[in-house]
């Protein structure tokens, strides 16, 4: 993986950085957990996920995770019985990212998102956004919010592992 540059941002704060990455090695996977009458819609063939659909702790998008523990205990602890999770392979591309450091910087922007009744809406204007879990200590997710990272996911191969 190759990263480009570090713009500060105000808005999520100091320790934040905007990334273009550029990823053209090996296929990365990510995880993503949600009921069974959803999966078949997301993996296709062809797969179609919607950035537009889903939301979250930072705002609007589709949340994935590079732990696939972490997807199946969110989903059966959500959907139960009916919980799904596929695992997205993601060849080569190129994002831009926005990397929040920490899980305390990313509960103060949560509180402002929180403030303003946006934590379902909220985009960030990048390609992925990348940050710690709130409630999760040593764990990433990865939320997919713009057109771009949406053509690139629906390129993918997706399986069901659960």
């Amino acid at each position: 993986m190759l990263l480009l540059g570090c713009l500060l941002s105000s808005y999520v704060g100091d320790a934040a950085c905007h990334l273009s990455v550029i990823h053209n090695s090996n296929k990365m996977k990510y995880y993503h957990g949600t009921e069974k009458k959803f999966d078949k819609e997301i993996s296709g063939p062809p797969p179609s996920i919607n950035v537009n659909k889903g939301g979250g702790e930072i705002g609007k998008g589709f949340y994935t995770t590079n732990d696939p523990w972490i997807a199946v205990t969110w989903a059966k602890g959500r959907y139960g019985n009916e919980a799904s999770v596929l695992e997205i392979e993601l060849g080569n591309y190129s994002l831009d990212s926005l990397l929040i450091k920490t899980k305390e910087e990313l509960i103060e922007i949560w509180k402002r998102l929180k403030k303003a009744k946006t934590t379902k809406t909220h985009v960030f204007g990048t390609d992925i956004v990348n940050a710690p879990f709130a409630t999760i200590d040593s764990a990433r997710q990865y939320k997919f919010e713009s057109n771009k990272a949406q053509i690139e996911l629906n390129k993918c191969t997706i399986n069901k592992i659960l």
